[in-house]
């Protein structure tokens, strides 16, 4: 048997020399590769961070619209009910202010008595008997009459 290295030989040498550049070949396709992907990555963060920041944009504007809109909506309810709980305050006041310019000084109960009603044409059917009583026990029997309906 022949004993020889085939390094040694030319045709060693040369399927060395092959299979060394084949293998270059292969690490600068894989290299090639990796930096390909490596880009393909980055355009797709660049991609989905734009993106991001675009929803997260129109979720502000949406979230900003919507909390403007519920401030708008609840001025306009607080306007809407608070304008009959203000003319029924004032038409309470009213009717005390009128006892005190005829009668004078108005009892705490009696006072009582007006602003616990929240019917506004009671309290107007209360103010014109105000004006038209001749004392304050009649306002008074008035008062109890509307209580009690």
């Amino acid at each position: 048997m022949l004993n020889f290295d085939l390094a040694d030989t030319v045709a060693g040498q040369e399927l060395f020399q092959a299979g060394y550049e084949r293998g270059l070949q292969r690490g600068r396709l894989q290299a090639k590769l990796i930096g390909e992907l490596e880009k393909a990555r980055k355009e797709v963060m660049e991609a989905l961070e734009d993106r991001f920041d675009k929803v997260y944009d129109i979720g502000k504007d949406i979230f900003e619209t919507g909390v403007q809109e519920g401030i708008k909506e609840g001025v306009w309810k607080g306007i809407v009910q608070g304008k009959p709980q203000g003319e029924l305050q004032r038409a309470q006041k009213d009717v005390v202010a009128i006892l005190e310019i005829r009668f004078g000084k108005v009892s705490p109960d009696v006072s009582k008595v007006i602003h616990e009603l929240v019917n506004l044409s009671r309290i107007d059917t209360l103010f014109k008997q105000a004006v038209l009583v001749g004392s304050m026990d009649e306002f008074i029997e008035t008062l109890h009459q509307t209580k009690v309906e």
